[in-house]
């Protein structure tokens, strides 16, 4: 979602919360030091979005290679867990 598009998202949650709500005042963010901050960015960047890109450029999914659960389909029964 872009900026506008949460922006909406957030005009239509405060449409449906009673007034209580949304005259709460929140707490503030707590501070993260900036080299923390870029440890955690960097982090991401390796473990999420690296293999991520990977994938793309290669064509494949995180999906590939993965086989079923349960190879034939069962009827599903309600209250089995």
């Amino acid at each position: 979602m872009n900026k506008e598009d949460h922006r909406m998202v957030a005009a239509k949650v405060l449409g449906v919360l009673p007034e209580d709500d949304r005259r709460k005042v929140w707490p503030p963010r707590e501070r993260v030091h900036p080299a923390a901050k870029r440890r955690e960015d960097a982090q991401w960047l390796r473990e999420r979005f690296r293999p991520w890109l990977g994938r793309r450029l290669r064509g494949t999914s995180s999906g590939d290679n993965v086989t079923a659960k349960r190879l034939e389909l069962i009827p599903f029964e309600t209250g089995a867990i």
